[in-house]
């Protein structure tokens, strides 16, 4: 079973060794972070930071962040949500599916919208990103430190309950 908690400063140290390949080259092509800058970096500007553990080892750490330039530019609440994790925390596509709705449930209740941009090529997460529910609502060509293509996912939440904009 996964255990949730809130994140520790030395957690970032513990997960970026084992960080998923995917992860690693999204962290380098995004903003040329390294996988322990790219998880510190997180844990330092989340205002909800949590880490998964799978038999006591560190397999993920997610969380949200207030993104004021998007929330002045578009009046609501907004939050980026983030997710960097070791082949463990993907390995049992059900049990993490299952979990993922009630982890995103809580970082949920907090904002008016919530979205991010993954790398098109990281194929996992742009199918979790899908099954809980956000819209991909266009695609940036030649993003980043490396000019890669990502793709912008947003849902707005209202009342505690997330729906995809029309």
């Amino acid at each position: 079973m996964i255990q949730v908690r809130p994140s520790h400063s030395r957690d970032p140290q513990d997960l970026a060794p084992f960080m998923r390949q995917a992860d690693a080259d999204e962290l380098m092509a995004a903003c040329g972070a390294t996988p322990l800058q790219g998880l510190t970096n997180a844990y330092e500007v989340s205002e909800l930071c949590l880490t998964a553990e799978l038999d006591g080892e560190i397999v993920a750490m997610f969380g949200v962040a207030t993104d004021e330039e998007v929330s002045d530019e578009i009046g609501i609440h907004y939050g980026n949500i983030w997710y960097l994790g070791s082949p463990e925390s993907v390995s049992n596509a059900k049990l993490f599916m299952r979990e993922s709705r009630s982890w995103l449930k809580s970082l949920e209740q907090r904002y008016d919208g919530l979205g991010n941009m993954v790398h098109s090529q990281n194929e996992k997460h742009v199918r979790w990103i899908r099954a809980m529910g956000f819209k991909f609502i266009d695609t940036i060509e030649d993003y980043g430190e490396e000019n890669h293509t990502f793709l912008r996912f947003y849902k707005t939440c209202e009342r505690f309950a997330c729906a995809t904009p029309l």
